[in-house]
């Protein structure tokens, strides 16, 4: 099963505690999809990431 591992770490800096948010973890899924359009990632990687491609 797929699962995502968030940190802050500037306020965990050793990484101990995993942000458990839907709606962070919504956002950043949101911020790498247009990071990886926007520099014409292949399909390879979509699916490394467990994306779906564009």
């Amino acid at each position: 099963m797929f699962q995502t591992h968030l940190l802050d770490l500037a306020t965990d800096p050793g990484q101990f505690n995993p942000i458990q948010d839907l709606a962070v973890e919504g956002r950043m899924v949101g911020l790498l999809e247009e990071a990886l359009l926007a520099n014409q990632a292949p399909p390879e990687q979509y699916e490394r990431l467990g994306l779906s491609s564009p």
